[in-house]
Protein backbone atom coordinates (compact mmCIF):
# COMPACT_ATOMS: atom_id res chain seq x y z
CA UNK A 1 0.00 0.00 0.00
CA UNK A 2 1.36 3.44 -0.82
CA UNK A 3 1.02 6.72 0.32
CA UNK A 4 -0.24 9.06 -1.95
CA UNK A 5 -1.14 12.50 -2.28
CA UNK A 6 -4.72 12.06 -2.45
CA UNK A 7 -4.00 10.23 0.63
CA UNK A 8 -2.40 13.23 2.61
CA UNK A 9 -5.27 15.58 1.17
CA UNK A 10 -7.55 13.42 2.26
CA UNK A 11 -5.54 13.02 5.76
CA UNK A 12 -5.37 17.12 5.57
CA UNK A 13 -8.91 17.71 5.09
CA UNK A 14 -10.05 15.54 8.12
CA UNK A 15 -7.41 17.69 10.18
CA UNK A 16 -9.01 20.59 8.93
CA UNK A 17 -12.22 19.71 9.70
CA UNK A 18 -11.54 18.43 13.22
CA UNK A 19 -9.63 21.87 14.06
CA UNK A 20 -12.49 24.01 12.96
CA UNK A 21 -15.27 21.68 15.24
CA UNK A 22 -12.76 22.03 17.99
CA UNK A 23 -12.69 26.00 17.88
CA UNK A 24 -16.30 26.19 16.91
CA UNK A 25 -17.00 24.09 20.11
CA UNK A 26 -15.21 26.34 22.43
CA UNK A 27 -16.08 29.10 21.38
CA UNK A 28 -19.96 27.87 21.62
CA UNK A 29 -19.44 26.87 24.93
CA UNK A 30 -18.07 30.26 26.13
CA UNK A 31 -20.86 32.10 24.30
CA UNK A 32 -22.60 30.21 26.20
CA UNK A 33 -21.69 30.76 29.08
CA UNK A 34 -21.63 34.63 28.61
CA UNK A 35 -25.27 34.56 27.80
CA UNK A 36 -26.36 32.19 31.01
CA UNK A 37 -24.34 34.94 33.05
CA UNK A 38 -25.76 38.13 31.55
CA UNK A 39 -29.41 36.71 32.07
CA UNK A 40 -28.38 35.95 35.68
CA UNK A 41 -27.27 39.11 36.51
CA UNK A 42 -30.05 40.51 34.51
CA UNK A 43 -32.67 38.91 36.44
CA UNK A 44 -31.38 41.13 39.46
CA UNK A 45 -32.73 43.90 37.93
CA UNK A 46 -36.09 42.20 36.23
CA UNK A 47 -37.21 39.97 38.58
CA UNK A 48 -38.91 42.03 41.43
CA UNK A 49 -38.67 39.59 44.58
CA UNK A 50 -34.57 39.75 43.69
CA UNK A 51 -34.77 43.48 42.42
CA UNK A 52 -36.08 44.26 45.86
CA UNK A 53 -33.57 42.39 47.89
CA UNK A 54 -30.82 43.85 45.94
CA UNK A 55 -32.11 47.03 47.10
CA UNK A 56 -32.26 46.16 50.55
CA UNK A 57 -28.97 44.45 51.30
CA UNK A 58 -27.02 47.69 48.59
CA UNK A 59 -29.46 49.76 51.12
CA UNK A 60 -27.44 48.10 54.59
CA UNK A 61 -24.34 48.23 52.62
CA UNK A 62 -24.34 51.91 51.70
CA UNK A 63 -25.25 52.79 55.31
CA UNK A 64 -22.39 50.75 57.29
CA UNK A 65 -25.40 48.61 58.67
CA UNK A 66 -24.98 45.14 59.25
CA UNK A 67 -28.44 42.14 59.41
CA UNK A 68 -28.23 41.03 63.26
CA UNK A 69 -28.21 37.35 63.71
CA UNK A 70 -31.37 37.44 64.76
CA UNK A 71 -33.95 39.66 62.04
CA UNK A 72 -37.31 40.83 64.12
CA UNK A 73 -38.76 42.14 60.53
CA UNK A 74 -40.30 38.77 58.78
CA UNK A 75 -40.12 41.19 55.75
CA UNK A 76 -36.71 42.18 55.75
CA UNK A 77 -35.42 38.44 56.59
CA UNK A 78 -37.65 37.59 53.40
CA UNK A 79 -35.46 39.70 51.37
CA UNK A 80 -31.82 38.66 53.11
CA UNK A 81 -32.52 34.91 52.36
CA UNK A 82 -33.26 35.93 48.75
CA UNK A 83 -30.75 37.65 47.91
CA UNK A 84 -28.44 34.73 49.84
CA UNK A 85 -30.45 32.25 48.18
CA UNK A 86 -29.72 33.70 44.94
CA UNK A 87 -25.81 34.13 45.23
CA UNK A 88 -25.55 30.57 46.39
CA UNK A 89 -26.78 29.32 43.44
CA UNK A 90 -24.98 31.56 41.18
CA UNK A 91 -21.63 30.77 43.24
CA UNK A 92 -22.52 26.77 42.87
CA UNK A 93 -22.89 27.47 39.22
CA UNK A 94 -19.45 29.54 39.09
CA UNK A 95 -17.62 26.40 40.87
CA UNK A 96 -19.13 24.10 38.41
CA UNK A 97 -17.23 26.68 35.75
CA UNK A 98 -21.03 27.31 33.87
CA UNK A 99 -20.82 30.83 34.24
CA UNK A 100 -18.69 33.18 33.00
CA UNK A 101 -16.21 33.61 35.95
CA UNK A 102 -14.56 36.88 35.28
CA UNK A 103 -17.53 38.56 34.56
CA UNK A 104 -19.23 37.87 37.98
CA UNK A 105 -16.01 38.52 39.74
CA UNK A 106 -15.90 41.60 38.00
CA UNK A 107 -19.44 42.67 37.98
CA UNK A 108 -20.70 41.10 40.82
CA UNK A 109 -17.95 40.11 43.34
CA UNK A 110 -17.61 43.57 45.17
CA UNK A 111 -21.64 43.08 46.14
CA UNK A 112 -21.14 39.90 47.32
CA UNK A 113 -17.95 40.12 49.42
CA UNK A 114 -20.08 43.21 50.87
CA UNK A 115 -23.22 40.87 51.18
CA UNK A 116 -21.33 38.17 53.32
CA UNK A 117 -19.81 40.79 55.27
CA UNK A 118 -23.54 42.49 56.64
CA UNK A 119 -25.02 39.13 56.77
CA UNK A 120 -21.99 37.28 58.27
CA UNK A 121 -24.16 36.77 61.72
CA UNK A 122 -27.25 36.16 60.46
CA UNK A 123 -25.74 33.36 58.66
CA UNK A 124 -23.67 31.71 61.41
CA UNK A 125 -26.94 31.77 63.44
CA UNK A 126 -29.31 30.21 60.92
CA UNK A 127 -26.61 27.55 60.33
CA UNK A 128 -26.29 27.08 63.93
CA UNK A 129 -30.01 26.61 64.85
CA UNK A 130 -30.67 24.64 61.09
CA UNK A 131 -28.10 22.49 62.37
CA UNK A 132 -26.61 23.01 58.93
CA UNK A 133 -23.00 23.69 58.72
CA UNK A 134 -22.77 23.98 55.03
CA UNK A 135 -25.13 26.74 54.64
CA UNK A 136 -24.57 29.21 52.26
CA UNK A 137 -21.32 27.39 51.87
CA UNK A 138 -20.39 27.81 47.92
CA UNK A 139 -21.47 31.72 48.46
CA UNK A 140 -18.63 32.07 51.38
CA UNK A 141 -16.23 29.62 48.86
CA UNK A 142 -16.94 32.18 46.22
CA UNK A 143 -16.23 34.74 47.96
CA UNK A 144 -12.86 33.54 49.34
CA UNK A 145 -11.83 33.06 45.75
CA UNK A 146 -12.86 36.76 44.85
CA UNK A 147 -10.73 38.05 47.95
CA UNK A 148 -7.90 36.03 46.97
CA UNK A 149 -8.00 37.54 43.27
CA UNK A 150 -8.13 40.76 44.57
CA UNK A 151 -5.39 40.75 46.46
Amino acid sequence: MEFTLVDALTLLSILLVSVTWYITHRKSKHDLKTHNTVTLISNLSVVEHLRDADILVREKITNNEVFPALIPNPGVEKCLITILDYYEFLSRLFLKDSIDRRAIVELRGTLMLETLKVSSDYITESARKTKREDLYSAFSEVCAIIAGERQ
